[in-house]
């Protein structure tokens, strides 16, 4: 079985993402999605969340929080 990485922003790309994941299910394939935002919440449940993607890059979500810029947690979600 092959797997499909989704890497989206769950805050606010969540039904969109969770439409693909559908529709690679459906076909057979499994999906595994990781969530990019930063600040937002999503509905969405993520196979791999923010905080996983923050913290393997060497980074703290909570640090990140205290003033929320892309410049800063690139380095850590890219």
């Amino acid at each position: 079985m092959k797997t499909v990485a989704i890497l989206a922003t769950l805050d606010t790309k969540a039904d969109e993402a969770g439409f693909m994941r559908s529709e690679i299910e459906s076909l057979g394939g499994q999906a595994l999605l990781i969530d990019l935002s930063l600040v937002g919440e999503s509905h969405l449940s993520a196979d791999v969340t923010k905080q996983d993607v923050i913290s393997a890059g060497g980074g703290n979500l909570a640090d990140l929080l205290v003033k929320p810029n892309r410049e800063e947690s690139n380095p850590f979600i890219v």
